[in-house]
């Protein structure tokens, strides 16, 4: 009964860190979104500006960098509706925001 335990643990400590990886994905993917999103649509920032400045929040010690450079990543902007995904290469964690006018 004891070895069954401890086997049980083992098969539930590799579930737990999968899903606890999955969930910090999604939230590195949506403060890179949120942080393109503002740059881009919101102070009318180039790519290359936005890389430069708003996503040096994303650097170590906080996160482990942005996602991809300002000419080609695991995002896409929409310049139509204004929204930018990121982490196209997951879609699991993949998350996207989205500007609208009128809030402050």
């Amino acid at each position: 009964m004891g070895l069954a335990f401890i086997s049980t643990l083992g098969l539930i400590a590799p579930t737990l860190a999968n899903w606890q990886q999955a969930q910090r994905q999604t939230i590195v993917h949506g403060v890179q979104a949120v942080l393109m999103c503002n740059g881009l649509f919101t102070s009318y920032r180039s790519l290359t500006q936005v890389f430069d400045q708003e996503l040096k929040y994303l650097e170590p010690p906080r996160f482990d960098g942005a996602r991809g450079t300002a000419a080609k990543g695991p995002y896409q902007v929409n310049w139509a509706s204004r929204s930018v995904t990121v982490g196209t290469d997951s879609p699991e964690t993949a998350v996207t925001a989205i500007f609208r006018e009128g809030f402050s």
